[in-house]
């Protein structure tokens, strides 16, 4: 017969259930800055083909309305992990879809997209960087400086490491583990059986994620040097795949 000690995921289910249905949406603080947050979004989305507004300030003004954004979705819903562990894994298979299908069947043509498939992509993106960064920071009462740290590495990446597959990207790598291996505190609350349970899963999910090239043959002219078609997919796969190796490391 299994127990409660043997699980608790039934209880922690139950109190995330609580929250979804005591939040308080309609909130001045949870209205305003999700609102900002998209709308950050959609002017960031139209700069791309208007060119009206400094991009480094527009960047700057949607990690901020993010950050906040972020804040209050932790307070008002305090999602569970692993919950926003395969919501991520799910929008990251199904843009690696969507990227893949784009590709031109005549080698040396650039991506097929269209406004409304940035948008798609951008959205994508932006969905992503929320999940993900919710569940490096949850536990840290707000603090994002980890976040603020992979996104420097992120320009990093794009600038010299994206082609380079020598120390230099192993030592790159090394210190993504190293970062994130702090990030999966939330596996403490888990019991011996979910432990084990938990270990099988995440072996599975980073075995088939470690063989998972989403840009395999794929000529970098392709993309026209748009950064949200190529650079942050692959730069974000890169973590993750991190990301689930430490959660792999640190369960036994």
């Amino acid at each position: 017969m299994v127990t409660q000690a043997q699980f608790r995921i039934r209880k922690r289910v139950d109190d995330f259930r609580g929250h979804l249905r005591d939040a308080d949406y309609r909130s001045p603080r949870f209205l305003g800055f999700g609102a900002g947050w998209l709308a950050a979004f959609l002017l960031m989305m139209a700069n791309l083909y208007l060119d009206f507004f400094p991009g480094f300030l527009l960047l700057g003004l949607y990690f901020y309305l993010w950050y906040q954004f972020r804040i209050e979705l932790q307070e008002a819903l305090s999602p569970l992990p692993e919950a926003l562990l395969l919501l991520f894994y799910g929008l990251s298979l199904l843009q690696f879809g969507l990227i893949r299908y784009l590709i031109p069947d005549i080698p040396g043509d650039p991506l097929a997209t269209s406004p409304l498939l940035d948008m798609l992509q951008l959205l994508l993106l932006a969905l992503q960087l929320l999940i993900f960064s919710q569940l490096l920071v949850q536990q840290d009462r707000g603090k994002a400086g980890l976040v603020a740290v992979l996104f420097l590495l992120g320009i990093f990446f794009d600038n010299i490491l994206l082609e380079e597959k020598g120390l230099l990207y192993f030592g790159f790598q090394l210190l993504l583990l190293a970062m994130l291996l702090d990030r999966t505190r939330w596996l403490e609350e888990l019991t011996r059986l979910e432990c084990w349970i938990y270990l099988v899963i995440s072996v599975v999910l980073l075995n088939y994620w470690w063989q998972l090239d989403p840009f395999a043959d794929i000529d970098r002219s392709v993309f026209q040097k748009r950064w949200y078609w190529q650079t942050a997919p692959a730069y974000l796969h890169l973590v993750f795949k991190y990301y689930l190796l430490a959660l792999a490391i640190k369960i036994p």
